[in-house]
């Protein structure tokens, strides 16, 4: 009694206080003094109230002071996180994007001055738009020279076989310093000259009509050069040879140019280098100064040698004076920084990169051209972004959804505890803007600082680019706190005076404006559903985004679905109560009265916990579903646990399979190229023991049954009955050739794909033990499953040290390497534990509001002969409607959303498939419901307790009942 009539008698201080103000100041209302004193006096007494209400009962403030702290660092956080993890994505798809994607080249066709050349080289880089310049790191520049054939392979028509020797300069900046010297030295500038044979030209392997007065030899410089190791071989150049070359007029380069100004090209090799890492950045992808390029005419009788030779850095005037008056390639190439990208600029650097392709498509041979192969690599990018965007704002969505409904119902709480208060201050003189200013204020003074907490916290432990989203989605959270316990009490404070109404459980029609809010919420998310089936999540072709409504899709099916029951499920339990009626028990008749009675404010956290149980059942499907769609994946690469392949052209040691087999199960294999594509096409034969290779696969994504039919004797003796893929090229009978003998087969049966055999690529299955018996082959190929692939590896690396170990967690790794896909695995994982908590609040908030009611009811079996036990199970009659309307519609509805989202995405950049079967795991479910039962008794334990310790006198007053 004593705190309530502290609690009471503290509600009227906003009242007091403006009596008060109306009796010190004795001028009029309208002038300006008298409302400053006004308002400061009644924020005076707002502060002063919310104080003594801090004071007084602090564990409602001391909530919603660490409900909104937790809610506005999750909303700041999330920004921020998904900048970083975007960034890091951007990072990790350029950096393991192929080489010439992440290169830009600029190529421009002249000759530059020896003085000119750096400043040629640097002027290129401005030719790029600047947010291309801003990620651009290392750079580096090579001249060529035209193309130029041997003077000792110039064959007239009619004669053109054999081998035919082409040669073009480099000069490449740095490039000593990435080459091995294997013998002589590194070419030097001389001024040495020589007299070059000169020859009649040739066009393609024809002669051109004579050049009148064409010398038989000029004087030119002899130019050093070095051949690495593999193009001397193909040159059968040595060190110390000299080589006479002419200009070959198929090069677009030298037909501008007068054969008469020509000159014959002349070299001598001063040394042989080796290029041991040719993938090593310096080199752009381009091998070809480390291994000349062979080409062989389709009659097997030209082979065509195209090379390049390395000059020196110094002898740049000494190229140009030997080439003279051919034109030179200035090549000028840029190397794409990944640290220096962020998602912020994208827009900008796809469309210069656009209007770059748009500019120089046109561009004439010997002009400028610059390209850059980076659009669809941030092409790939965005298509995956945008599936991460899409997954995880399902998610966001829902939980923000949570967290404003769970601030929603402490202002139900506020409203619960504050509506005598409130109606208490009407009587002694406050205003209705009094009571919801000083309520405002009451609940900004919680808030502010909460938000403010929180949004601090969330930048300093979330180490990312910042966000204008953070600070925007902590204000609105913010202003919601203030705007929901105002919004609760201000039917109360608007109330005309007059007497209290009973404060006990009745079941009051909703009104019209608010039914009207619900049947919106049902119908758009009825199209939303229709819509998202039609549509997917995508906001368009080429968006690169997603559409918010169809995203909140789910959010509002939890919505509608707890709108429903809240209006339905009383309904049947109003029906079973009257039943219990003619029963003698009272804890069943009261209890089911009392849940069927709930009014909305202590009813709104079934919407809470349906929507929380939705979101949480559903980020676990979607989890489940990347992981079973990457182990699918793996297991279809794979064809096992792991795979052990003989080295290209070997086969495995006999006792291999023998002691793989102590630590797992072994099928041995034989493949080969079968030989029976058209043209270029590689097929695959495949010989196993279909019995022991269903044995390693048996009870995995990639279980297969093989047709009987494979392992039968042939209906004709001479052929081996074989599965074939459905688009095998070979016909029905078809002939393979083993090493030493053809084996002719037969198509008895076709599938699709074979677990370990490459999408698109034909295949044909037979059994092992028929192909042995056809010729001697030995397995080199074994299939295993295992508990660790190390132990395999270990085995394999001891016994055949060429062998290549391919395993199922190698690829699920890799699948699951990007910062996108593991964000997205990690923050599905983090809404099924915060969705949890929000349903724990949204349940403690619960039991917290119908509080002084149930303690009412409690009380009142007690003294009518009621015994503790009856009082646990009344409240346990009373929330057991409540726990399984929630437990069933939430979590049917999470297992539902997966069926209705995931079929519009495109997940294959997470698991490398595009069809993606959904996975529903029955652990989540079943914790849900256990978590969310053991709360149930918890709050019926409480309940029991409560009653076993309260007292009459101290729960009801007389007028009450």
């Amino acid at each position: 009694m004593r705190d309530e009539a502290e609690y009471k008698g503290d509600s009227g201080a906003v009242g007091l206080g403006a009596r008060r103000c109306r009796d010190a100041v004795g001028v009029s209302a309208t002038t300006v003094p008298r409302r400053r004193g006004h308002a400061a006096a009644a924020l005076a007494a707002s502060l002063s109230l919310f104080l003594r209400r801090v004071r007084l009962g602090p564990g409602s403030a001391l909530a919603t002071f660490v409900l909104v702290a937790g809610t506005c660092f999750l909303f700041a956080a999330l920004p921020r996180l998904f900048n970083t993890f975007a960034d890091d994505g951007l990072r990790y798809v350029v950096e393991h994007a192929a080489q010439p994607a992440r290169q830009v080249r600029v190529t421009d066709t002249g000759r530059v001055a020896p003085g000119a050349l750096r400043a040629h080289v640097a002027a290129t880089q401005r030719a790029l738009p600047p947010s291309l310049r801003a990620i651009v790191d290392r750079q580096g520049y090579a001249v060529g020279s035209p193309l130029y054939l041997l003077e000792a392979d110039r064959r007239p028509a009619g004669t053109r076989r054999g081998v035919f020797r082409y040669l073009s300069l480099r000069l490449q900046r740095g490039a000593r310093s990435h080459v091995r010297l294997a013998a002589g030295r590194f070419p030097a500038a001389t001024g040495e000259r020589v007299r070059a044979p000169v020859a009649q030209p040739l066009f393609q392997g024809r002669s051109v009509p004579p050049v009148p007065g064409l010398p038989k030899a000029k004087t030119v410089p002899l130019l050093e050069v070095a051949l690495s190791r593999a193009t001397a071989r193909a040159l059968r150049l040595h060190v110390g040879d000299r080589a006479f070359f002419t200009p070959e007029l198929t090069d677009l380069a030298v037909q501008l140019v007068p054969i008469s100004a020509e000159l014959p090209l002349a070299i001598r090799v001063t040394g042989l280098f080796v290029v041991d890492h040719p993938n090593e950045p310096f080199w752009f992808g381009d091998a070809g100064l480390g291994t000349p390029t062979v080409r062989q005419s389709e009659d097997l009788e030209e082979l065509n040698v195209f090379a390049q030779a390395l000059v020196s850095e110094t002898a740049y005037s000494r190229m140009l004076a030997a080439t003279r008056p051919l034109g030179l390639t200035y090549d000028s190439r840029y190397l794409v920084d990944p640290d220096r990208l962020d998602v912020r600029r994208t827009g900008t650097l796809t469309a210069d990169l656009a209007q770059l392709e748009s500019e120089y498509s046109g561009a004439a041979p010997l002009d400028r051209k610059v390209g850059v192969a980076l659009s669809p690599v941030l092409q790939r990018y965005a298509r995956e972004r945008s599936a991460a965007e899409t997954l995880l704002a399902v998610a966001a969505i829902g939980l923000l959804a949570c967290a404003l409904v769970c601030l929603g119902l402490l202002g139900g709480l506020s409203h619960e505890r504050r509506q005598g208060e409130t109606g208490l201050s009407r009587t002694r003189g406050a205003s209705p803007r009094q009571l919801l200013a000083a309520q405002a204020v009451e609940a900004l003074l919680i808030a502010a600082p909460a938000g403010l907490a929180g949004w601090a916290l969330a930048v300093l432990a979330v180490h990312g680019r910042g966000s204008s989203l953070s600070a925007w989605l902590t204000a609105a959270i913010v202003a919601a706190t203030v705007i929901l316990p105002v919004a609760a009490i201000a039917g109360v404070a608007r109330r005309p005076l007059g007497a209290a109404e009973r404060d006990e459980i009745v079941a009051s029609r909703p009104s019209p404006r608010r039914l009207t809010v619900e049947g919106l919420v049902v119908v758009a998310a009825g199209l939303g559903a229709y819509l998202l089936r039609r549509r997917g999540l995508g906001a368009g072709a080429g968006s690169g985004g997603f559409d918010p409504y169809l995203a909140a899709v789910p959010v509002l099916l939890g919505l509608a679905c707890g709108i429903a029951a809240l209006r339905l499920y009383p309904l049947p339990l109003a029906a079973i109560a009257r039943l219990a009626r003619r029963g003698r028990g009272l804890p069943l008749h009261l209890g089911l009265s009392r849940a069927a009675r709930q009014p909305d404010a202590t009813s709104l956290p079934l919407i809470v916990l349906v929507l929380a149980l939705a979101i949480a059942t559903f980020a676990a499907a979607v989890s489940s579903t990347l992981s079973a769609g990457q182990n699918r994946s793996a297991w279809r690469a794979i064809g096992a646990d792991v795979r052990v392949d003989a080295a290209p052209d070997g086969t495995l040691p006999t006792g291999l399979a023998g002691r793989l087999g102590r630590i797992g199960v072994v099928a041995a294999a034989y493949v080969q190229d079968a030989g029976v594509g058209r043209g270029a096409q590689a097929t695959i034969l495949l010989a196993l023991d279909p019995p022991a290779y269903e044995r390693v696969v048996a009870g995995t994504p990639a279980a297969i049954r093989l047709p009987g039919s494979i392992e039968k004797p042939p209906p004709i003796p001479s052929l081996i009955p074989a599965l074939v893929s459905s688009d095998w090229p070979g016909g029905g009978n078809f002939q393979s050739t083993l090493p030493g003998e053809s084996i002719n087969m037969l198509a008895t049966a076709t599938r699709d794909d074979f677990p370990g055999v490459p999408r698109g690529l034909p295949f044909a299955v037979v059994s092992l033990s028929a192909v042995e018996k056809a010729g001697v082959v030995a397995p080199n190929r074994i299939y295993i499953r295992v508990v660790s692939a190390d132990a395999v590896a270990k085995v394999v690396h001891a016994a055949a040290p060429g062998a290549a170990v391919h395993s199922r967690a190698a690829v699920m790794r890799s699948l699951g390497a990007s910062p996108l896909a593991s964000s997205v695995r990690r923050g599905f994982r983090a809404t099924i534990v915060l969705a949890a908590v929000f349903a724990a609040v949204a349940l403690a908030l619960m039991a917290l509001i119908a509080a002084r009611s149930r303690a009412r009811d409690l009380a009142l079996v007690r003294t009518m002969g009621g015994s503790q036990r009856e009082g646990i199970v009344l409240a346990a009659i009373e929330l057991a409607p409540f726990v399984a309307t929630a437990l069933t519609l939430g979590i049917g509805l999470g297992i539902a959303i997966p069926y209705l989202v995931v079929p519009g995405l495109d997940l294959a950049f997470y698991t490398g498939s595009r069809a993606n079967p959904i996975s529903v795991p029955w652990f989540p479910p079943v914790a849900f419901a256990a978590g969310m039962v053991a709360l149930a008794v918890a709050a019926v334990l409480v309940a029991g307790a409560r009653m076993r310790r309260a007292r009459l006198d101290q729960v009801m007053r007389i007028g009450e009942r």
